[in-house]
């Protein structure tokens, strides 16, 4: 019951701050990636979001993560949100990872169909490692994330295209911690 009242406290907040969102809550007993999943599918949402524990890498090794699950398996985009001081409204830091793959095209789009406070920037990142050591791959990727720079500004960000050797999931990552937001495609070039 209390936590009934939770969700739907949650649902009517986001709701009065995304008014043209149709939001929904529910309570459900089970495996608890499952039961997003499920309700995911069956609402055929848009978007899942979700929250993410501050654990070790160790712990998130060991014991799994319902986020990673979701991930994996939703039909749907899913955004996981870290905790992080600021005000709903204030400016949101986006990496969005290219690789020239129609996955990446599609991330870099679902950002673009985003609303994002003022001040918000996006960093377009081509991870160069060995997928992308063919002049065609390569020129096929920065390609795609010069115009992914010039669309995301066409909707208000602040964006630059940021070029680093290495392999992709590094590369993201380190970038990813000066973030609010990663972006990446389902299936990528390799």
């Amino acid at each position: 019951r209390k936590l009934r009242h939770l969700a739907q406290d949650a649902a009517r907040g986001l709701h009065t701050a995304l008014p043209g969102w149709t939001i929904g809550a529910r309570v459900a007993i089970g495996f608890p990636a499952q039961e997003i999943l499920a309700t995911a599918a069956a609402w055929r949402a848009d978007l899942a979001v979700l929250g993410s524990h501050d654990r070790s890498w160790w712990q998130r090794a060991v014991l799994g993560s319902v986020a990673r699950e979701v991930v994996n398996h939703a039909a749907c985009d899913v955004r996981i949100v870290r905790s992080r001081l600021g005000t709903l409204g204030s400016s949101v830091s986006l990496v969005i990872g290219i690789d020239g793959s129609g996955s990446a095209h599609a991330a870099a789009m679902a950002a673009a169909r985003r609303l994002w406070p003022r001040g918000s920037s996006a960093r377009i990142v081509v991870a160069l490692d060995r997928r992308l050591s063919a002049e065609g791959p390569r020129r096929r990727a920065l390609a795609m994330a010069e115009r992914a720079v010039d669309l995301l500004q066409a909707t208000g960000l602040t964006a630059h295209l940021v070029a680093a050797h290495g392999e992709p999931a590094r590369v993201l990552l380190a970038e990813a911690k000066r973030a609010d937001c990663l972006f990446v495609g389902a299936r990528g070039v390799s």
